[in-house]
């Protein structure tokens, strides 16, 4: 069982946004809970919200509750007792210094630490962070730092270019990952084994005998909270060029014996590509959200979100067709 015996600090940037709320945090504790973290470990929260140490608890404590069926009180306690606040403006160097400095104070006895920043934050405050980890002394030769940039990394090739000139600049290469955290979801991990583990089904995975595949994302909650990211990203961006061509790769791809996954799933993204029509709506529909029940719970419109313009035409519901040269 992966598990890590080194002294780290967990930096995460948007400590009280969605995803944190909703992924990071109880999968920390679920660490905890399963050994896998060492004695000595932070979880620094960093975010623009008016928190302290004990309410950043309180918010962690609720998050994790609120999402593990089963919690035990005794690995939440000791967990909690790790969880640290850090109020700062993501554009603000002077706040980059005192995290510094309160993290060398604690981190004093340790013997080799690792810090890892985690940015759960909008893609346009990706290059603020990572100049002001480096300026701000959070980041120095002497202090390794691990990058984890949660997708979507730019809104086009331009601008993701941008984006990853300025990591590498305060960065080696090897020490930035680029997280897409749906490909953590059970079932989504399950379509490795699912195909490859399962000879019968694997010789079933043939374009002669399947006609079509069709991958469907539906999410029951609304916004809650996420209108400044979600109006500038949309459906669209949010998942298909990540979400959901991951999974694309992973029910296309052919695995190599010379080839690892990585490779594979690579190769697989490459040979998607878009048919051939005379009116784009065959290819791709877009639309937005009336009020409505979905799995038997009202859901308003998107309009009537706070946060959300009035007249917003972020696209809310999305359908691509794509095809794969892969042939098996």
């Amino acid at each position: 069982m992966l598990s890590t015996s080194s002294p780290f600090s967990l930096i995460l940037f948007g400590a009280s946004g969605h995803l944190a709320k909703l992924k990071l945090y109880p999968s920390l504790y679920v660490l905890a809970l399963k050994k896998r973290l060492p004695a000595q470990y932070i979880i620094a929260g960093f975010a623009r919200s008016s928190l302290d140490d004990d309410s950043f608890r309180a918010l962690v404590e609720a998050s994790i509750k609120n999402n593990i069926p089963e919690v035990n009180q005794n690995v939440l306690t000791e967990f909690l007792t790790h969880c640290f606040y850090h109020q700062g403006e993501y554009t603000d160097g002077k706040n980059f210094r005192t995290l510094s400095t309160r993290l060398a104070g604690m981190e004093r006895d340790w013997q080799n630490p690792v810090r890892i920043a985690y940015f759960s934050v909008p893609p346009e405050v990706f290059t603020a962070v990572s100049h002001n980890l480096c300026s701000g002394n959070v980041h120095t030769e002497k202090t390794p730092l691990r990058c984890i940039v949660e997708k979507p990394v730019g809104h086009d090739l331009q601008s993701f270019e941008a984006l990853r000139k300025q990591l590498i600049s305060c960065f080696q290469e090897n020490d930035i990952y680029l997280l897409d955290h749906y490909l953590g979801k059970e079932a989504v991990r399950n379509v490795y084994y699912l195909r490859f583990a399962n000879p019968v089904l694997e010789r079933l995975f043939k374009n002669t005998l399947i006609h079509h595949v069709e991958i469907t994302a539906n999410e029951p909650g609304g916004l809650e909270g996420r209108a400044g990211y979600f109006e500038h990203t949309g459906t669209f961006r949010d998942m298909f060029q990540s979400h959901l061509l991951e999974i694309s790769a992973l029910l296309t791809m052919r695995l190599q014996d010379e080839e690892g996954i990585r490779a594979s799933r690579l190769n697989a993204l490459d040979q998607f590509y878009l048919p051939p029509a005379t009116d784009l709506n065959d290819i791709v529909l877009q639309g937005q959200y009336t009020a409505g029940t979905i799995g038997g719970t009202d859901v308003p419109a998107y309009k009537n979100e706070e946060g959300v313009a009035s007249g917003s035409r972020t696209n809310t519901f999305a359908a691509l067709k794509v095809m794969s040269r892969i042939s098996r």
